[in-house]
């Protein structure tokens, strides 16, 4: 595994929700916030209705992009989307918590599980002292040149092809 994939991995292990997006009419794009209820080689699981709009939105379009941002990281992912059926998947993927949008528990609605296998991401890190600090370093050079920051990569950025 190259050190931008890793490094990926790492920033997504971090976060605990997205913006799953896709497409809802012809050429309009709609973005929710979703709870990553798993995150395995690159592989992002999320839990949802069997009737909310969001499955409906992917049967006509399998396209998704999933993005994740704080104050100094920003991920974005590019990939495919596959609702999932499997009693055994529900199970293993159900989290206590979900009471909240799910009170009865999840044997009492037509919970899936929505698999977005990525085609392609790419990060942009400012977190920690030292990506702080070269950052800082760039921006001033940028400015002091006229030109813009050469972020290095892959501490600060990257842009994984295949996961």
């Amino acid at each position: 595994m190259n050190d931008a994939k890793k490094h990926l991995q790492s920033l997504v292990d971090d976060f605990s929700n997205g913006m799953l997006i896709t497409k809802h009419d012809p050429g309009v794009l709609r973005g929710r916030p979703m709870h990553v209820a798993k995150h395995d080689d690159g592989t992002l699981w999320f839990m949802t209705d069997r009737d909310s709009a969001k499955i409906d939105e992917l049967a006509d379009d399998s396209r998704v992009a999933v993005t994740f941002q704080d104050s100094d990281r920003y991920v974005s992912i590019t990939g495919l989307a596959d609702v999932i059926e499997d009693p055994a998947k529900i199970d293993e993927l159900w989290n206590p918590a979900w009471r909240l949008w799910f009170p009865k528990g999840k044997d009492a609605y037509r919970l899936v599980a929505i698999r977005v296998t990525p085609t392609e991401a790419e990060y942009w890190d400012n977190s920690g002292v030292v990506n702080k600090l070269r950052f800082a370093k760039q921006a001033v050079e940028a400015l002091l040149t006229g030109s813009t920051p050469n972020v290095d990569e892959p501490e600060q950025h990257g842009h994984v092809a295949s996961l």
